[in-house]
């Protein structure tokens, strides 16, 4: 079967509709800076923006879904 240009770089209608969890996913592998811009922490009732911009900056965005595939990757593969 043959494509055409148009085709061949068309992007998934699958992937169209899961963007946001693609995203999500790997900024939360990636951890640190990358989640933190991802914006996932959720504003309080109320605050201000500097004070959800404090906040944003003092939470620590452990990257613990690196390591758990580390850790899974090097018991199950590398014995």
């Amino acid at each position: 079967m043959a494509y055409n240009k148009d085709q061949a770089i068309e992007t998934h209608k699958d992937y169209q509709e899961t963007i946001n969890n693609w995203e999500y996913y790997i900024r939360s592998y990636n951890g640190g800076y990358d989640y933190m811009i991802g914006q996932y922490l959720n504003r309080y009732n109320l605050e201000l923006d500097n004070e959800f911009n404090q906040r944003l900056a003092n939470t620590p965005c452990d990257n613990h879904c690196k390591n758990i595939n580390s850790n899974l990757f090097n018991r199950f593969y590398l014995g």
